[in-house]
């Protein structure tokens, strides 16, 4: 930034260039972490998939090259979402501002559990949505924090219980607040590691569950950006 000594008329002028140096070189950084963060995180599945397809080539039954090649198709689903959510992580750092609206959160709830239809099926859903409790949230930012948190309850819940979706509303009258929550029958992780999960690439040692580890992360961003708090807690009794 400018640290010059100028008359009083031109000080506005220097610290309108300081705020656009400082944005620059904010973007500057930005992009030089997803560089790095793709780079990194792409790599192993691109050795994964170049194993097998020497595999597939050296296999010498149609079983062991189908097997191979199941490898590969997963390999690439798994490069798929990650560019998927390196792409989503970007947007939403770059984002200077949101297109907010009053929104019940009932609405964004069941739309979100349309969506996730093919995949919600066999779950059971305990939900205790009054309709008049809103937000003001950009629709389409909330509706993405919502639809990782519930996928992450369905990957790590029983289909046995349910799975509880509640909100009310907090605090004075002149400064309430929402809270949504997001209640699963998970195993439960200790508080240690509930507090790592919105890191990036935070993973789960368990390999059974599949993930880049970033939707806790982007979803964390989203609701800073809304001036709210993603908090994620070992358990509730």
């Amino acid at each position: 930034p400018l640290a010059l000594q100028l008359p009083k008329e031109l000080v506005p002028v220097q610290d309108a260039l300081n705020t656009y140096i400082t944005r620059i070189s904010d973007n500057l950084a930005r992009e030089r972490r997803f560089s790095a963060d793709a780079a990194h995180e792409l790599k192993t599945p691109l050795a994964v998939i170049k194993l097998h397809r020497q595999g597939c080539q050296e296999a010498k039954t149609e079983a062991e090259q189908q097997l191979h090649l199941n490898a590969i198709d997963t390999g690439i689903g798994q490069m798929t979402h990650m560019v998927e959510q390196l792409l989503l992580l970007s947007r939403v750092e770059s984002l200077s501002e949101l297109e907010v609206a009053q929104t019940p959160v009932a609405v964004m709830v069941q739309e979100v559990l349309d969506q996730l239809l093919p995949l919600i099926a066999d779950y059971s859903w305990q939900l205790e949505l009054p309709e008049e409790v809103s937000v003001c949230v950009d629709p389409f930012y909330m509706k993405l924090v919502l639809k990782n948190l519930l996928e992450n309850a369905c990957k790590y819940s029983g289909k046995d219980q349910p799975i509880k979706v509640s909100c009310w509303q907090e605090g004075r009258q002149d400064s309430k607040q929402v809270v949504i929550q997001v209640l699963d029958s998970g195993p439960g992780l200790p508080l240690e590691q509930c507090q790592q999960l919105t890191e990036r690439f935070f993973r789960f040692a368990d390999e059974s569950v599949s993930g880049a580890g970033l939707g806790l992360s982007i979803s964390a961003q989203i609701v800073e950006l809304h001036k709210g708090k993603l908090s994620i807690q070992p358990g509730i009794e």
